[in-house]
C-alpha cells in the first residue's frame, strides 16, 4: 500500500448532511476515508461548527470508538452521562456504541474540531444512530 497525502483546504464539504438528521449549523469534511483514501480501519474527518448553537446532536457509532480535538473555539460535549466544556486543546473519546454530542455554545466564534472514527473507515460502516 502506498502512504496517500491530502490537505484539509482541497476537501469538499459535505452538503448532504441535514438538520433534522442530527447536523446542525456543521461544516464536515471526510478527510480520509475508504473513499478517499482507501483507509480499511479508520476515519479522519474536520468539522467547523457555526456560532450560537452548531451542534452535532445526541447519537451514537455502534461499530466505531470516536475521538474528537478542539482546535479553537468553545463548546459543550456529552458522553454517556458526563457533560464536559470543551475548548482548544481538548480530547474528548467515546467509546464505541456509547451516546455523545458536541455544540458550538460560543454566540460569534466559530468551534474547529478534528476527529476520528476508530474501526471503520466510513460513517455507513460506523453506524450512525440518533438517540432522545
Amino acid at each position: 500500500m502506498t502512504v496517500r497525502k491530502i490537505n484539509i483546504s482541497e476537501v469538499t464539504p459535505d452538503k448532504s448532511l441535514k438538520t433534522e438528521e442530527g447536523w446542525v449549523r456543521m461544516e464536515v469534511k471526510w478527510v480520509c476515508t475508504e473513499d478517499t483514501m482507501g483507509s480499511q480501519y479508520t476515519t479522519f474527518g474536520h468539522t467547523i461548527f457555526g456560532p450560537g448553537g452548531g451542534a452535532h446532536e445526541l447519537h451514537a457509532h455502534p461499530n466505531a470508538e470516536e475521538i474528537l480535538y478542539v482546535i479553537r473555539g468553545h463548546g459543550i460535549a456529552i458522553s454517556g452521562d458526563e457533560q464536559f466544556e470543551i475548548g482548544p486543546g481538548d480530547l474528548l473519546f467515546v467509546p464505541k456504541g456509547e451516546r455523545h454530542y458536541f455544540k458550538n455554545t460560543h454566540p460569534t466564534e466559530e468551534m474547529e474540531t478534528v476527529w476520528l472514527y476508530g474501526g471503520a473507515p466510513s460513517l455507513k460502516k460506523a453506524g450512525y444512530v440518533q438517540v432522545d
